[in-house]
Order: structure tokens, then sequence, then C-alpha cells
């Protein structure tokens, strides 16, 4: 057992400060080519992010355990739903501001987004059909998205364009390349690990991935969103952690389920997270149409759903 936390520690170690490099790096990226900041975040900030969720994806599916795959990501959008926008409040004088049509859009798709699996997998399986149909919905939001130029495009002032210039835009992406590399050779080390500890302690494989791989991925992402919310680059916070929720909740699983479908025998795993995750979307999607902002409040309330959350899971283990 000892040596299998090792592994656990290793593996989760590589996806936390890789993690935190690869989106450091595109986020660079993504300021030289001039895109708005929600839309940087939403899109290439979230890539760093989610890699790790989409090797898990893949490789899982790959080794015909794709389970593993959703209890990743339900696990990792209830922790950013939750603690990950708390956590930035806290870091601000006055919460998240969210005064810009295209934010409040990009939130409530993540958000419905969020839920749509758990909702789709109602029957015990999500079919190639549902993958489908999270693809198209990742597709349809793209299109709505670059369908204007003024929703992504910003006009960045020279001096600040200069800080960022072609030879830095190129070295990191050699970066972020080597970091998703280390990524996925830490990936395949932790799904090893944790099938190894599922068939020793009978431990349901989507439950491990709601916890231990959801944390890993959710990790970096959160250290991001934190320094940015110091900042007070609050369009860039709600973006990465949005962007990273749509697209893992839409283009990973949809492409795990298209190669491998995800059957779940025993739904009752997924019960508490299927509750918590839909009154975790619904706060947000209150707090983000009313006043605008969400607030420190709202933050410690958010951070309620989630201890509650975890409290009701120990209960009933």
């Amino acid at each position: 057992m000892l040596i299998q936390i090792i592994y656990i520690l290793i593996s989760l170690s590589i996806l936390v400060f890789i993690g935190r490099i690869v989106i450091d790096s595109l986020s660079n990226i993504s300021k030289y080519l001039g895109l708005k900041e929600f839309v940087v975040a939403f899109f290439t900030v979230s890539i760093g992010a989610v890699a790790p969720e989409f090797f898990v994806g893949i490789s899982s599916a790959l080794k015909g355990i794709p389970e593993v795959s959703l209890g990743n990501v339900v696990g990792q959008n209830l922790f950013l739903l939750t603690m990950t926008i708390a956590l930035c409040t806290f870091f601000t004088s006055k919460g998240l501001r969210v005064d810009s049509k295209t934010v409040q859009a990009g939130i409530t798709f993540a958000t419905l987004a969020s839920v749509l699996p758990l909702f789709l997998i109602l029957d015990g399986e999500l079919s190639r059909i549902d993958g489908i149909l999270l693809l198209s919905c990742f597709a349809l939001f793209v299109y709505w998205l670059f369908s204007k130029e003024d929703r992504f495009i910003k006009v960045y002032e020279e001096e600040e364009k200069d800080k960022i210039t072609k030879k830095d835009a190129i070295n990191k992406f050699i970066i972020a390349v080597l970091g998703v590399v280390a990524i996925v050779a830490g990936i395949e080390l932790l799904l090893n690990t944790l099938l190894d500890i599922s068939h020793t302690f009978a431990i349901p494989l989507t439950t491990l991935g709601i916890f231990m791989i959801a944390l890993g991925t959710a990790l970096p992402e959160t250290y991001f969103a934190i320094n940015l919310s110091r900042r007070g680059e609050y369009w860039m916070v709600l973006g990465g952690v949005m962007g990273g929720i749509a697209i893992s909740s839409t283009f990973v699983l949809g492409v795990v389920s298209l190669i491998e479908p995800i059957v779940i025998t025993d739904i009752s795993s997924l019960v508490l997270a299927r509750i918590f995750l839909t009154i975790a979307a619904i706060l947000i999607i209150i707090f983000v149409t009313t006043g605008h902002t969400i607030t420190k409040k709202e933050g410690v309330a958010l951070t309620a759903v989630y201890i509650s959350f975890l409290l009701a899971e120990i209960l009933l283990i």
C-alpha cells in the first residue's frame, strides 16, 4: 500500500506542477495572438487545464475503464464551481464582476454543460449518441462565440504587445508541448495505480475519479485562477474556470464516449455528485444573472455546498 501511495503522490505532483507550467505557457501564447481575456482563458488556457482530463479520458477509454473519466470530470467540475470560485472571491475586494454579456453566456453554457452528462447517463450509459450530442453542444457554443469578431478580438496597446515577442511565444509553445508529454506519463502511472487500488479494496473507479484524480486535475487551474483574482483579472478567472468545465463536460466526455461508451452498472456512486453539482450550477447562474457579481458571501455559500458534499460522501461510505 505504501508504494501505491508514493505512486499517487508522484503522479498528482506531475499533474499539479506541470499543469501550472502548461497553463502559464498557453496564456502567454494567446495574449500574443491578441485574443480577449475571457476567450484567452476559456479556450487556450483551458486547453492546458483540461489536458490532464483529456488524456485521463483517452487512456481510460483505451484501457476499457471510461468510468474513471466520468468520475474525474464530475469531481473536477464540482470543485471548480464551488471551491475554486469561492477561493477567488476571497482574494478580491468586492467579488468577481460579471458585467459582460459574452462572459455571462459562457458561464451559463458551462454550468449547464457540467450537469448535462449526469442526466444523459441516467439510463446507465453515456453512449456514442450521447457523445455526439455533447460534441455538438460544444461545437455550437464555439460557433456562437466566434461568429462575431467583437466577442473574441481585443485591441492591445502597443507596449502591452511588446511584452510578449514571437520568440517568447515559440518558446512557450515548446514548453507547453513538453509539459503535455510529462502529463501523459503522470496519468499512465496514476491510472495503473488506481486500478490496483480499486481491485484490492473494491472501491468503484468512478468514486476514485471523483476524489483522487479530480483533485489533481483541478488544483493547477485553481492556483492559476487565484493568482488572476489577486491581480483583478476577473474575466480571465471566470474564463479559465468555466472553459475547463465546459470543455471537459462536452468535448472530453464526448470523445471518450465515442471511443468507449461509459457504462455505469451502479449509478448510486453518482447520486450525491449529481445533486450537489446541480445545486452549485443553479447557485452560480443565480449569482451571475442577479447582481452580475459573485460576492464573498456567495463564495461562502459555494464553500458550504462542497463541504456538505464531502460530509455526505463520508457518512455514506
